[in-house]
């Protein structure tokens, strides 16, 4: 009977209608025991897996995108101050859906790469939120407003090289960066040490859906500095 309710249950739909004038803004996600939902009228509403309404309250910007996993819910939005040169400016609200707490009432800064977009969020099986953005800059949110860059094997980004005197092995002058071309990555999910992807064609902002995409697993590690000759910093 019990397997019975619970493959019921795991097939059933709902639908719901919203108050007059208000609206999905295709900003949908859900967890073990919730679904969360951000409208137009920047009201986050919160409803159990059954269709019931649990919650709801108002965002504090724009809505950019939510993430959701097991009792995690991470809300993006565009921040209301005014963006540094061309950086986007992100808060990321993280919530225990368990104790309907949020666990960052100010909202953090996420932390993207300058003149980036985000192109990806995720929560890896330990409940960590996971950023990706439009130069392949990969971070983790370890603890509180602690993010760590990690380095994706084999995708080679964010790895600038500047001599000590601002001259790069060419002579010239003024601070040098080299970067190599990257793979363009369309992420599926991350673990501790490994992150899944398909690697997109050039050109391409999303996998085709025939033929079936490619997962490619790759390891993922914190970038150490390293030697890369005596005219380089060590």
């Amino acid at each position: 009977e019990k397997d019975l309710l619970a493959a019921t249950a795991a097939a059933c739909e709902w639908e719901l209608h919203l108050p007059f004038g208000e609206a999905i803004v295709s900003v949908v996600a859900c967890g073990e025991k919730y679904v969360a939902a951000v409208t137009d009228a920047f009201i986050v509403r919160l409803f159990s897996t059954a269709g019931v309404q649990l919650a709801c309250w108002e965002g504090s910007g724009l809505p950019l995108t939510l993430c959701g996993r097991d009792q995690c819910l991470g809300i993006f939005s565009h921040a209301s101050t005014q963006c540094v040169g061309d950086s986007q400016q992100i808060l990321l609200h993280l919530w225990d859906m368990d104790r309907q707490q949020c666990l960052t009432p100010a909202g953090e800064s996420v932390p993207l790469s300058r003149g980036s977009v985000l192109r990806w969020c995720g929560l890896t099986p330990q409940g960590q939120m996971a950023i990706y953005d439009s130069e392949g800059k990969l971070s983790l949110r370890r603890s509180q407003a602690f993010w760590t860059p990690l380095q994706i094997s084999g995708n080679s980004s964010h790895t600038p090289h500047t001599s000590p005197d601002g001259k790069g092995k060419s002579g010239g002058g003024g601070a040098r960066e080299s970067r190599e071309p990257r793979e363009s990555l369309w992420i599926v999910g991350l673990s501790q040490l490994k992150l899944a992807a398909v690697v997109l064609r050039q050109g391409q902002t999303a996998p085709a859906c025939t033929p079936r995409p490619v997962l490619t697993v790759r390891p993922v590690v914190i970038p150490a500095c390293h030697d890369t000759g005596d005219d380089f910093i060590q």
